[in-house]
């Protein structure tokens, strides 16, 4: 992503493709996203169902 914005509208606009990415072995499941403590995401079957899940990691870049 690019642009001029802050640390956190950068942070909400990365959740929010996190939420909107479906992997292809959780398609047709509702899911739920969730953070961890290394800023990666998770993208889980909300019925907590199930083995598929999908570890999104995302690298923040600071441009000068």
């Amino acid at each position: 992503m690019t642009g001029n914005k802050t640390r956190e509208q950068a942070l909400v606009e990365l959740h929010n493709v996190a939420r909107s990415h479906t992997p292809d072995s959780l398609k047709g499941t509702s899911t739920v996203v969730g953070r961890d403590s290394d800023g990666s995401f998770w993208v889980l079957p909300k019925s907590g169902r199930g083995d598929a899940s999908c570890h999104l990691r995302l690298i923040e870049q600071i441009r000068p």
